[in-house]
């Protein structure tokens, strides 16, 4: 799901927020999809994300001024490390390019967030498995170049996911705590908007509903939707996205392409990277 920044945590709060691997199982990521599932990867094992992506005209948190932004990163990494049989920890950040209106492409760092996975409940014949999701993004993007809201947000999520044969159902439902920057000194925002003198934070919820389709040991279909909702400062955000991925063995590449479902969400989403296992033991 979508939280804290850009590309929604780009995912606060949950969305968990977005390597769709070769099936929804414990311990793998789920590039592309921006859902976090509740399987943790086994202990003292590690998956890294490695990739890049590009959205084009989605607006920046808090952001009320209509502006012509692409936004590109590269790299963008994602470490999933598995702290202990329950645990597992997700680090990610990004470096991004700027482009907008007829400014030239500017570069800067994204925000890194951090996502702490505490699974709660095995999946089982009956119910699915479930997990608790923790996550902070640290401010670490600029908001005067555009970046990002320079500020730092929390959230808090449940995830969920259950099999269906060759199907594997996920859900993150959680609230996110936007830190809201002084938007009346902001270059994005509209100082005759009546919010623009709003200092208070955001309080959102947050939702992701995805579907993986194991097509055959090596190639998996995904999709999803998820965002945002319940903003008092014009925060919704809502995005649809399909991918595919297909397991080399080693190494898991993958590519999806999205579309926001409103104005601000952006008119199309691109990313594509590649998923590399170390240190996984033999169940």
């Amino acid at each position: 799901m979508r939280v804290l920044g850009q590309r929604g945590l780009r995912r606060i709060l949950v969305v968990g927020v977005a390597c769709l691997l070769t099936v929804a199982a414990e311990g793998e990521m789920h590039r592309p999809l921006r859902i976090i599932a509740p399987g943790t990867t086994p202990m003292h094992s590690l998956e890294a994300w490695i990739g890049f992506g590009f959205n084009q005209n989605e607006y920046l948190l808090f952001q009320n001024l209509d502006t012509d932004r692409r936004l590109y990163s590269f790299p963008e990494i994602d470490l999933a490390v598995g702290m202990a049989e329950n645990v597992e920890l997700r680090i990610s950040y990004p470096l991004l390019f700027l482009k907008k209106n007829s400014e030239s492409l500017q570069s800067g760092s994204g925000d890194l967030r951090v996502t702490s996975v505490f699974n709660i409940i095995k999946e089982a014949e009956y119910w699915p498995a479930c997990a608790l999701l923790l996550g902070v993004k640290a401010p670490n993007a600029s908001d005067d170049r555009g970046f990002g809201t320079d500020q730092t947000d929390l959230f808090a999520a449940g995830a969920f996911s259950k099999k269906f044969g060759s199907v594997t159902v996920l859900a993150n439902v959680g609230i996110g705590i936007l830190d809201n920057p002084n938007i009346l000194n902001s270059p994005l925002c509209d100082p005759n908007n009546s919010d623009a003198d709003a200092t208070s934070q955001d309080d959102v919820l947050m939702y992701g509903l995805g579907v993986l389709y194991r097509y055959n040991e090596k190639l998996t279909f995904a999709c999803e939707l998820e965002g945002l909702f319940n903003s008092r400062f014009g925060n919704d955000r809502s995005y649809a996205r399909c991918g595919m991925a297909y397991n080399f063995g080693p190494v898991v590449v993958d590519a999806s392409v999205g579309t926001g479902l409103d104005d601000r969400s952006g008119e199309l989403l691109l990313a594509a990277g590649a998923t590399f296992r170390f240190g996984f033991r033999e169940r």
